[in-house]
């Protein structure tokens, strides 16, 4: 659907033209004659509804003044073109016996409409605004919002492109040449007028910004400009904002409105996170929704993509249910060398520098940039540009501040508060954030060194050790303090070589692997050889290195028990000088370990029955006095070992009283006590 105004210039004024004044001055009861002529124009507009609803449109009055009008028209077809238009708002005056000059026609979005419809509803200029917008679909769609998701419409600015310009504006992008490609295709195409039919749609995989931005407006400037698609108009869903219960009918009507246009799906998210498909395919169909009414309506309505860079597995889950949609991929690449050098130089164009001294140095060969890792290096370099070249005199008095959010963001976080437990370890873990961005908002020049966020994890099995060191990797990642928050594990067999010269190029592998992440190693102390001079001494000593080498693009996490890890620490000076965050992981209450276990049968959507908390509680009590007895690990195997028994049990009813209910209940009987393997039990004062 397409919407416009129409601004009337009239030969004469309305009103005076209906009620025959030619006086200079209106008469006293103007008023009257007004309300005297809307109702007439009310009589007429419903006449010429029955016929524009039979030729899928309607035209209206939505303001009137003495000497100008605002016309406003909602079309159902997509292609009419701005002479069509015009020819339906000159027909709509002439029936109402007005002649006078169209000044200016303006595409509006549904919002504008509404908002128009409203006023000539208020004015009574139209019978009812209600039944026109629920024709259309607008009594839902023009609010914006419904429960469930919100939209965003937006029309296009300027005129349309030729190829020339169109290619022009793809020339310094060198980091998405798909692009390029893109519009060559576009403007190989008919120039014939829009019909039915998008040959493909699109996949615009870039980090947010005003770069993806761009790339959007040159891609959609095309497609208008070669009529392949039926107006400015198009609507933006952000897929994040998307409640689990959001309708899908209201998604269909949306298009149903957009047809002829085009709808944005944008899914930002972490596309270097691998456990990010799997919580994205866990958000009870959201995406294969979207799918589905782009599969519905793509002939009607394009639809464009936005996904992160380096997003294959992202985009693998959430196209899985799309079938017969053909999808031209738009990919930003990273690039190297000549290339790199040459997208730094066009940002120094669009910033009027007239040198570069120092600029293209920062590339290093062979080495991969992407557009926002270039963004980032031209940007130091300018700040320091600015500082040395232009304002010598700032060069030594500044402190650069950085824009840092107050409170910790993102799921991560919100993952860390719902662990069970661990006061003490979510405390310092906002400690660690904290220093984090603080560390990003002040350059001390040389004055003062950046402190490492190395840490040591110490703890029993079963503590959250690792899910804890997961989650700091996401929550750096999505606080901006590291690049990408993946967690690498290792252990002595992922960094000790079997010969002499292995050890420390495999141990540089992983701190190269682990770039822009946290490199987790769990029992550390493994390292420590029998004697001096070993490969793991090699190993250590390596370490120690590169977590000074990297500090800034690496977080080393040293995980194991409490009274091997010191040890570990003392092996090496300078090992327990680089660590700056000692965290321990204490053994779970019984308290908390019953809730852990209620979690998990929560999450596996298991019911607990009412007599199952003073069969287990006395179990676990027995667990927390053996040594090691393995914590979270104990109640997770308490629940498998239940749920086994559970199986047996079930088969040996009578099947008919099996009900959905009762096979996902366990009862007090199902759990039996897990003997820990003749382990000694541990003789304990008080609680360290």
């Amino acid at each position: 659907m397409r919407f416009f105004k129409a601004k009337v210039e009239v030969e004469k004024g309305l009103i005076r033209g209906i009620i025959g004044e030619t006086a200079e001055e209106l008469p006293e009861d103007f008023e009257y004659h007004t309300r005297k002529y809307t109702k007439q124009l009310r009589r007429t507009d419903e006449a010429i509804a029955e016929e524009s609803f039979g030729r899928d449109f309607f035209v209206n009055f939505a303001e009137i003044n003495d000497m100008t009008a605002i016309l406003v028209i909602a079309l159902e077809g997509a292609g009419e073109n701005e002479s069509v238009v015009k020819r339906h708002f000159a027909e709509y005056l002439r029936r109402h016996g007005h002649s006078g000059r169209i000044q200016k026609i303006d595409e509006i979005t549904t919002k504008t409409y509404r908002s128009f419809m409203s006023d000539a509803n208020r004015n009574d200029l139209i019978e009812d605004d209600d039944d026109v917008l629920e024709r259309y679909g607008l009594d839902i769609i023009g609010r914006n919002s419904w429960r469930g998701f919100s939209f965003n419409e937006y029309l296009l600015d300027g005129e349309k492109r030729g190829k020339e310009k169109s290619l022009a504006l793809t020339e310094n992008l060198v980091v998405i040449p798909a692009l390029k490609e893109e519009i060559k295709r576009i403007h190989k195409a008919s120039q014939k007028a829009w019909t039915p039919g998008n040959p493909v749609h699109y996949v615009i995989a870039a980090d947010a910004g005003e770069d993806r931005d761009s790339y959007f407006d040159i891609l959609i400037k095309a497609l208008y400009s070669c009529n392949r698609i039926g107006g400015k108009r198009f609507t933006e869903i952000d897929y994040s904002r998307l409640c689990e219960d959001f309708d899908s009918e209201k998604l269909n009507t949306l298009y149903k409105v957009q047809a002829g246009g085009v709808i944005v799906i944008k899914v930002d998210g972490d596309s270097t996170n691998e456990n990010e498909p799997v919580a994205f395919a866990n958000k009870r169909g959201r995406g294969a929704d979207i799918c589905q009414a782009a599969m519905k309506w793509k002939n009607d309505v394009l639809t464009v993509f936005f996904f992160p860079r380096d997003s294959e597995k992202l985009q693998e889950v959430f196209f899985a249910e799309m079938d017969g949609v053909s999808l031209i991929r738009i990919e930003e690449k990273v690039v190297f060398d000549d290339d790199a050098k040459a997208f730094l130089r066009t940002l120094g164009k669009k910033n009027s520098v007239s040198t570069y001294k120092g600029l293209c140095t920062r590339v290093e060969k062979n080495v991969g940039y992407s557009r926002q890792d270039l963004r980032k290096i031209f940007g130091a370099w300018y700040d320091k540009y600015l500082k040395e070249t232009v304002f010598p005199q700032y060069s030594r008095s500044a402190i650069i501040m950085s824009k840092v959010e107050q409170k910790a963001k993102g799921k991560g976080i919100e993952d860390l508060n719902t662990l069970i437990g661990l006061t003490e370890t979510k405390a310092l873990v906002e400690n660690i954030l904290d220093f984090a961005k603080a560390q990003k908002m002040y350059s001390f020049d040389g004055v003062r060194k950046k402190q490492s966020l190395h840490m040591v994890f110490t703890g029993n099995p079963g503590t959250a050790k690792t899910t804890v060191a997961r989650l700091i990797a996401q929550i750096l990642k999505e606080n901006e303090v590291l690049e990408k928050g993946e967690l690498i594990e290792v252990g002595r067999s992922d960094l000790v070589g079997q010969y002499v010269g292995w050890t420390a190029p495999i141990v540089k592998n992983a701190f190269k692997k682990a770039k822009g992440s946290v490199l987790f190693i769990d029992e550390a102390y493994s390292l420590v050889d029998d004697r001096n001079g070993l490969y793991g001494d090699e190993a250590i000593t390596t370490i120690v290195q590169e977590m000074e080498n990297m500090r800034d693009e690496v977080v080393v996490i040293f995980a194991g028990y409490p009274d091997k890890m010191e040890g570990f620490l003392n092996k090496n000076p300078g090992l327990r000088s680089r660590v700056g965050f000692h965290v321990n992981f204490p053994d779970y209450s019984v308290d908390d370990l019953y809730k852990i276990m209620e979690l998990l049968a929560k999450n596996d959507k298991i019911l607990l029955a009412d007599d199952v908390r003073k069969r287990v509680w006395p179990m676990i009590e027995n667990a927390v006095t053996v040594r090691e007895f393995g914590n979270g690990r104990f109640v997770r195997n308490l629940l498998e070992k239940a749920r086994m028994r559970q199986a047996t049990r079930l088969v040996r009813l009578d099947q008919t009283k099996v009900t959905e209910k009762v096979a996902a209940t366990l009862v007090a009987d199902d759990f039996e006590e897990i003997r820990l393997g003749g382990a000694v039990p541990e003789k304990r004062v008080g609680f360290i």
